[in-house]
């Protein structure tokens, strides 16, 4: 079956900016206002399989803080990242096999980790998304979770979603985590129209 993500005509609609190797796109099911998407132009499964290539880890620094300027610049919130990383042949209950990052605004990060923590275990910290290329030699699926440490989960046990019922569910909002069923096309918009203003 053909990846989602890797049909280009599927997200050019949604596309804010592009690099030679990232998209940056409004997501769909943007239960709040201003939740983007760094999404890989080529079929890659995990940011892990990439972090260690000079090059394309630069490329996507460069784009995540630009996005991250942008959330906060039109929030004042710090922004939350996560990536629900399947392995490399796609196992894991990931959603779309395909590297892409979530980024959204968050009030209370602490408190979201710790719904996970409760939920999956007690997870490692990273330093850098560097240290991700070990998870990468290792085919070891993983949940990434950034607010202002980096938690670290290897192998969780978690539903398709996951990350989307548990912050839906801190915003009061749990029945209409699916993106699929609740594309929130108008949050996108507003993203999609903030984002060229705040460009000009």
């Amino acid at each position: 079956m053909e990846c989602a993500l890797c049909i280009k005509d599927k997200i050019k609609n949604e596309t804010l900016e592009e690099t030679p190797n990232f998209v940056l796109v409004s997501a769909l099911g943007s239960f709040i206002p201003y939740y983007l998407l760094i999404i890989s132009k080529t079929h890659i499964t995990s940011l892990s399989s990439i972090i260690n290539i000079p090059s394309l880890e630069k490329e996507f620094e460069s784009l995540k803080k630009k996005a991250e300027k942008f959330i906060k610049a039109k929030t004042g919130n710090n922004c939350m990242a996560f990536e629900h990383a399947s392995d490399q042949i796609g196992r894991a209950g990931c959603c779309v096999n395909h590297l892409h990052l979530h980024l959204l605004p968050c009030v209370n990060g602490e408190k979201i980790v710790k719904r996970i923590t409760n939920s999956v275990g007690l997870p490692a910290t990273i330093k850098t998304y560097g240290d991700l290329t070990t998870l990468f030699y290792q085919n070891t699926p993983y949940l990434l979770v950034e607010t202002n440490k980096i938690y670290l989960w290897k192998d969780p046990l978690i539903l398709s979603q996951f990350m989307r019922r548990v912050i839906a569910e801190e915003y009061n909002i749990v029945e209409r985590y699916d993106w699929k069923r609740y594309p929130f096309y108008e949050n996108m918009t507003k993203s999609m129209k903030e984002w060229k203003k705040w460009k000009k």
